[in-house]
């Protein structure tokens, strides 16, 4: 059986917006992540995410309400989500939640914490 048609891998992309917007899921397979820019481009994409727990993503993903996580190289737990998502079980972000990693916003916490 082959993905070809189905999986992209691409490696680096300058701009990998065109791409995540179009995929049907963002899957995360990380073993550790500390903060995932790529989540959070997804979910400002509407795209549905399945990562793994580990680190960062449960805080992004605001445990688990606006993305499915997995636990860390349980490749049924990363399957089973993946269909769920097929399935209609989306948990997308709202605005007000993604407004939090905003470029206006982290600049005013840094401009915070400097203060």
């Amino acid at each position: 059986m082959s993905l070809g048609n189905d999986v992209i891998m691409p490696g680096f992309i300058d701009n990998p917006l065109p791409i995540i917007e179009e995929a049907d899921v963002l899957v995360n397979a990380s073993k550790h992540e500390s903060f995932s820019i790529v989540i959070v481009e997804a979910l400002a994409c509407h795209c549905p995410v399945v990562s793994t727990a580990c680190g960062g993503p449960e805080e992004i993903l605001a445990n688990g309400k606006f993305g499915h996580l997995v636990p860390i190289g349980d490749h049924k737990a990363i399957a089973d989500a993946i269909e769920k998502v097929f399935k209609g079980d989306l948990r997308l972000a709202n605005p007000e939640w993604l407004d939090q990693f905003s470029i206006e916003t982290s600049v005013q916490k840094y401009i915070n914490l400097l203060s």
